[in-house]
């Protein structure tokens, strides 16, 4: 899978308050300074890299709005008030991109128990099983062959895989993310 995005639309989700320098070719991916290259976005995210900035053959560098010094040729600055942050933004765009969530719904192959309260934002598919009292929050996904247990709490904007299993009375907060097979709850543990 190929993801680009241009610098316009980089500039768009980090909120730039400066674009400087004259790429206007697609970014392809992320590296540090040190060793990214021509089609690569990095940052400036510790003021004791600056001097790498000027070596660095990033296309494009997220750099604080107060940082002195200007691109390359191939480059581009992005100003932007906290660099880390922003890289988090692009992040998130990313992720989003490679795994876009399914839409809202059950699947009609999903048992629901009648004391359960799944958000109506929440995405259940196919052979979900989900026990009474048990708490789907929003934004939830489920993959195929889920099981939630009894009074157990899915956090909202957690993605749980195939096959994950929530034993009774146990709590996912918010945005937990949950690989094929796991098991949270099983004795012992």
């Amino acid at each position: 899978m190929s993801i680009a995005f241009s610098i316009p639309e980089l500039a768009a989700v980090v909120d730039a308050r400066a674009v400087e320098g004259g790429r206007t070719a697609p970014i392809r991916g992320i590296a540090s300074l040190a060793e990214a290259g021509p089609d690569d976005l990095s940052f400036l995210g510790n003021p004791k890299y600056a001097a790498e900035v000027a070596t660095s053959r990033a296309g494009a560098i997220l750099v604080p709005v107060d940082f002195t010094g200007a691109p390359g040729a191939w480059q581009v600055f992005l100003r932007v008030d906290k660099p880390s942050y922003a890289l988090a933004l692009v992040c998130s765009v990313l992720e989003a991109r490679l795994w876009p969530k399914p839409p809202a719904g059950r699947h009609p192959s999903a048992v629901v128990a009648a004391g359960a309260q799944v958000d109506p934002s929440a995405s259940l598919g196919p052979l979900c099983v989900i026990d009474e009292g048990a708490v789907i929050g929003a934004g939830a996904v489920l993959d195929a062959l889920c099981h939630v247990g009894r009074e157990a709490v899915v956090g909202p904007d957690c993605w749980l895989k195939s096959g994950v299993k929530v034993g009774d009375f146990c709590v996912l907060g918010a945005r937990c993310r949950l690989q094929p097979g796991a098991v949270v709850g099983a004795e012992g543990f």
